[in-house]
């Protein structure tokens, strides 16, 4: 598990009407949450095993779904061909992005906020079978079809997702590739559906103490493009550097959503943050981060799993700092 708890202080614009906020925060760095990993040896190189994981604020000791286990639930099998997962997991585009990411989506300023990927809920999905190919010259193939709601009456194939992605990395250069789209009810409450998709590709290059890594998605939601569901694209471009023990970060981009007015929604995002393990599972940390809207966007400031909990209108800015430990278990 990972118990992860800050401080954090963040605040809108509006010159004498702007917003303050100062409170103790769970997941700035890292969701918090409690999980059991299960594994049993087949023999003849097979296994089977199964995930359960739950979040939580560990701030408050709440739940933080009223889904149980809302992070992951599935049953496993594998072998040489690769591995199969039927239930609740992960995407095969979120792992393009986590592992992509100088942020590893955590933090300020990490890929999950220039993708959308939390609001655009493209981050896990229910009723899935699920494969995870063997590594072939360096590369993964994962591939998911969610049955969805798996609804009896029209639309039966609301929610129901498909989704591939292909990462390679060699330890040196990462690059991955990842396409996703899924049946939702279009108009609100009707028997239809349309297609809303999320792609995107990431990658990253390590030379020992520093990396550089960038990427750029496209999330298109069910429906015409609007102010309100228009697509958004965006690009980020980011960089760690490692001195000492510790190891500073910084990642900016920019977002950019659609829609028929003259000026499009866009906001530009950037982030420092600095990181220093005390042990393999105990680290400090503290993360700045601002996120700049015209005055047509209303985009959010994220860390990691959590959305800064300020009030945003058109043309809001929204600053953060966080100072936390992340303790892993």
């Amino acid at each position: 598990g990972i118990i992860d708890t800050g401080v954090e202080f963040a605040r809108s614009s509006g010159g004498p009407g702007a917003t303050r906020v100062t409170s103790v925060a769970s997941g700035s760095n890292a969701a918090s949450r409690l999980g059991f990993n299960i594994h049993e040896d087949l023999g003849g190189g097979m296994y089977a095993g199964a995930r359960l994981e739950t979040g939580l604020e560990s701030d408050t000791g709440a739940n933080s779904s009223a889904v149980y286990f809302n992070r992951a639930s599935f049953v496993k099998l594998g072998g040489a061909w690769g591995e199969v997962r039927l239930g609740r997991d992960y995407t095969p585009g979120f792992h393009v992005l986590q592992q992509g990411d100088i942020n590893g989506l955590n933090l300020y300023g990490s890929a999950g906020t220039f993708t959308q990927l939390g609001p655009s809920a493209f981050t896990r999905s229910d009723n899935g079978i699920n494969y995870v190919s063997p590594e072939l010259m360096h590369t993964v193939i994962r591939a998911t079809y969610s049955l969805g709601l798996e609804n009896s009456a029209p639309p039966k194939d609301a929610g129901r997702l498909a989704a591939i992605s292909a990462i390679f990395d060699n330890k040196t250069v990462l690059i991955g590739a990842y396409y996703q789209r899924r049946s939702d009810v279009f108009p609100a409450g009707s028997m239809t559906t349309q297609h809303a998709t999320s792609t995107g590709v990431a990658g990253r290059w390590n030379l020992g103490a520093f990396s550089v890594g960038a990427g750029a998605a496209r999330w298109d939601p069910a429906g015409p493009d609007t102010v309100t569901s228009g697509e958004v694209r965006s690009w980020w471009l980011g960089a760690s550097v490692k001195v000492g023990v510790g190891e500073f970060r910084a990642q900016g981009g920019q977002l950019r959503r659609s829609s028929p007015g003259a000026i499009k929604p866009e906001a530009t995002l950037y982030a420092v943050s600095y990181l220093h393990p005390l042990s393999k599972r105990t680290t400090l940390y503290a993360t700045y981060g601002t996120l700049k809207n015209n005055h047509t966007a209303n985009f959010r400031l994220e860390a990691s799993s959590r959305t800064v909990p300020l009030p945003v209108a058109n043309g809001v800015d929204t600053r953060g700092l966080a100072l936390g430990i992340t303790h892993r278990f």
